[in-house]
């Protein structure tokens, strides 16, 4: 059986908001069958990430932005977002909700900027992906990951 291994746009659009109506697999079928089968790491690099902001942005309402305790969260939470950076996407569906979350705003920044802008963006002095990943190894890394969930 030949797999049509053409995405459209139509195509894509149509099965991504079936992802949270029934679920992962969706993204396999919107995708044209790439596999999305066991764990992938990238799902709970981003989970981390979400818990350790969470730890963040309660610290630093807590006490007004400045104490030893909101440093603290806040290289916990400089740590699990380079690690998004860093981990390699093992599923079609990983890609999907990596690009997803990378596309969101970064909150508590005062911008509107998305995390991938915010993340290889100098703004912080030093503090950018590029500091642990540039941007070219980054994408190398996920074409990489891409052309592996390829059929072949």
């Amino acid at each position: 059986m030949k797999t049509d291994t053409n995405l459209s746009r139509r195509r894509l659009l149509a099965g991504v908001p079936a992802v949270a109506a029934v679920g992962v697999p969706s993204v396999a079928t919107a995708l044209g069958g790439l596999r999305t089968g066991g764990d992938d790491p990238i799902f709970a690099a981003i989970e981390a990430h979400k818990r350790a902001y969470a730890l963040f942005d309660a610290a630093f309402d807590a006490h007004d932005g400045d104490s030893p305790e909101v440093d603290e969260t806040s290289e916990h939470e400089w740590d699990a977002f380079w690690d998004i950076f860093e981990t390699e996407p093992t599923t079609a569906a990983g890609l999907v909700v990596l690009f997803e979350y990378l596309a969101l705003p970064h909150d508590g920044v005062g911008t509107t900027d998305s995390n991938l802008h915010f993340a290889f963006n100098d703004w912080q002095g030093g503090r950018s992906a590029a500091a642990h990943i540039s941007d070219s190894e980054w994408m190398t890394m996920i074409s990489g990951a891409l052309r592996k969930l390829l059929p072949t």
